[in-house]
């Protein structure tokens, strides 16, 4: 994926979705987009029998973006990502909970672990 903050690489049947948005990988819009296309590319290509998200930097995701605060949304919001992510049968992503079942790690570099959304469910 080019202008994104969020990069895929294929390891084998493995893809790695890394988001790079110093100084904190907060979840702005752009991060949101190219973790729903990253979601979307592993969904859609059957190679594909895991997920691993991490990020670079030394942080997971901080939070929302404060940049975006008193400005109008941008889809997708955060708890669409989140089912995406968990491929929910309560998911809104194109592809179906039936379908998708792949391990899913995400690899947590952070202060505080057990406050982001990453923790198991």
């Amino acid at each position: 994926m080019t202008d994104s903050p969020i990069s895929t690489a294929k390891h084998g049947d493995i893809l790695v979705v890394t988001s790079d948005s110093p100084p904190v990988n907060a979840l702005g819009a752009a991060v949101r987009i190219g973790l729903d296309k990253a979601f979307d590319e592993a969904a859609s290509d059957d190679s594909i029998k895991a997920v691993v998200l991490i990020c670079a930097g030394q942080t997971f995701f901080a939070g929302a973006d404060i940049t975006e605060f008193g400005k109008p949304p941008v889809e997708p919001m955060l708890p669409a990502v989140i089912a995406t992510s968990r491929w929910s049968r309560r998911s809104t992503a194109p592809h179906s909970a039936a379908a998708w079942k792949r391990p899913f790690a995400r690899i947590i570099a952070s202060p505080f672990p057990r406050r982001s959304w990453a923790c198991p469910r």
